[in-house]
C-alpha cells in the first residue's frame, strides 16, 4: 500500500524552502523520512518534477521562493 509524504527543506545554495511530495510504501517511509534530502536532483529553477529515485521513490518536488 502506498503513503503520501509532505516535507520541507531549505536549499541553502538557491535560498529557498522546498515543499516535498513523495510516496512510498510502510516498510520504508521511517527510513526515507531520514534520508530524502540526500537524494534530491534539481533539473531546474522552477522544476516540478524529480529524476525518479529508486532507493527513495520521490515522486515531485514543489519550489517555493522566500
Amino acid at each position: 500500500m502506498e503513503h503520501v509524504f509532505w516535507g520541507k527543506a531549505y536549499n541553502k545554495s538557491k535560498k529557498c524552502i522546498i515543499d516535498l511530495v513523495y510516496i512510498t510504501d510502510k516498510y520504508i517511509h521511517k527510513e526515507l523520512k531520514l534520508d530524502y534530502t540526500r537524494n534530491l536532483i534539481f533539473l531546474s529553477y522552477w522544476s516540478h518534477i524529480l529524476k525518479l529515485s529508486a532507493y527513495t521513490k520521490i515522486s515531485a518536488t514543489f519550489f517555493r521562493m522566500l
